[in-house]
């Protein structure tokens, strides 16, 4: 075939360019032969040219028939340390109309993803430093780009910037917003408010990266919905947002509940109903609760945290079918060991083994607490291995609003490439 081709090609020295002596109509003669000898060869070239194309990909080993479905569906990229769980969508997001560019409009990031959540990650701080503890969780963040079959961003936002979005786009927060009394809970309600505008996911500087998100980003309808399989069951069948959940430990032991939603890790899109209804709902509670009283940081988790959200939460859910929105869903909250699998090691000191190492206290414990404190110490006090499925880990470090020297912190711009937006 090579040779034929070769043999073809050396017939084109018809086409040369013939001497100016030569005559009129000899150049129309052979201007002639040279358009027919066009006209046959380059259908035949081009199917010569996509046939050796297609040895070379067979040569490279770009099409493996023997490679299962299965295999080639998994195969993420050079290393099998992030797998898609089973039951959800493989099919890579479908990226932005134009990429994410620094200063476009934050509440345009969504238009950008039609189809999906957001692909970006968010943190919160006072002021952009974090505590040099807190520096590798930070930067195991950086895998997502390094193994994700899709493209992730980061943006962290200050309390500075917090309180312009607030000011500029939920005036109806601003008054109850200046009355919060530490950065705690402005943060808390800060995280609620970034994800409500821009849309994406928020993490803790404490919760470290252990496989890859985006599967989670546009789930498949029908898996999320199919409780057949550990896997749809343990996320639930939302496709617009995804909650992870405390360590049911800490929701029976200081909450009083058989489980308890947490704001450690959120995935939502902009816009979602949950977070239309807390940040337009939150104001007139906050005011009638918690305005007027005295409170210390360790009461945030009630008046911004974990407990506000599962009272809202609560409430969203039971909603009459008539006042849903489009977007509703009564199960967005994941099981505890896809993003918080461990306990609070400072609570296991603290807590368990003072109330489950006492025999006469263990006793006063509700049923379903003392079934938890065998549990624990059956394990000697030790805490859970993370599962290999789990997304992340809630690492409880209590750093994040510490006061901190700057010796002791390092700026987040300098850990990863961080995007800003106009506020």
């Amino acid at each position: 075939m090579l040779s034929w081709a070769v043999s073809k090609l050396r017939l084109g020295s018809c086409c040369t360019v013939l001497p100016v002596s030569a005559k009129n109509g000899h150049k129309e003669q052979h201007l002639t032969n040279c358009l027919e000898w066009t006209t046959q060869m380059v259908p035949k070239l081009l199917l010569l040219t996509a046939f050796f194309t297609l040895v070379l990909l067979l040569l490279h080993g770009g099409f493996n028939s023997n490679q299962t479905p299965e295999a080639r569906q998994n195969r993420v990229g050079p290393t099998t340390a992030f797998r898609v769980p089973q039951g959800l969508s493989t099919k890579p997001t479908k990226g932005p109309v134009q990429p994410l560019v620094k200063g476009m409009k934050c509440g345009e990031v969504q238009h950008r993803f039609p189809d999906s959540m957001p692909p970006i990650v968010h943190w919160t701080t006072k002021d952009g430093r974090v505590h040099k503890k807190l520096i590798n969780i930070v930067q195991s963040w950086q895998l997502l780009n390094k193994n994700s079959s899709i493209k992730w961003y980061y943006m962290h936002w200050d309390d500075y910037q917090i309180s312009r979005l607030v000011e500029k786009h939920y005036p109806q927060l601003s008054k109850s917003y200046a009355k919060l009394s530490n950065g705690l809970e402005r943060s808390d309600i800060g995280r609620l408010v970034v994800l409500h505008h821009v849309g994406g996911m928020y993490v803790d500087l404490d919760v470290e990266l252990r496989r890859d998100l985006s599967p989670l980003l546009m789930p498949n309808s029908e898996s999320r919905g199919d409780n057949s399989t550990a896997a749809s069951s343990s996320v639930g069948n939302c496709r617009t947002a995804l909650w992870s959940q405390e360590p049911p430990e800490h929701a029976a032991f200081i909450f009083n509940r058989p489980s308890l939603i947490s704001n450690a890790v959120m995935m939502s899109r902009a816009n979602h109903s949950f977070l239309n209804y807390v940040v337009n709902t939150w104001p007139a509670w906050f005011e009638a609760n918690w305005a007027k009283k005295r409170r210390g940081i360790h009461q945030a988790i009630h008046v911004t945290g974990p407990g506000m959200l599962q009272n809202f939460y609560d409430k969203y859910a039971a909603m009459r079918k008539a006042e849903r929105p489009d977007d509703w869903c009564n199960e967005m909250i994941a099981e505890p060991e896809m993003f918080q699998p461990i306990m609070d090691e400072n609570f296991i000191r603290s807590w368990l083994r003072t109330n489950c190492g006492n025999s006469a206290r263990m006793a006063r414990l509700s049923e379903s607490k003392q079934e938890h404190c065998r549990q624990i110490k059956c394990a000697n006090f030790k805490n859970r291995a993370v599962p290999s499925t789990s997304y992340t880990v809630h690492r409880f470090m209590h750093l994040s609003y510490g006061a901190m020297k700057l010796d002791d912190s390092e700026c987040i711009m300098r850990m990863l490439p961080i995007l800003t937006c106009t506020i």
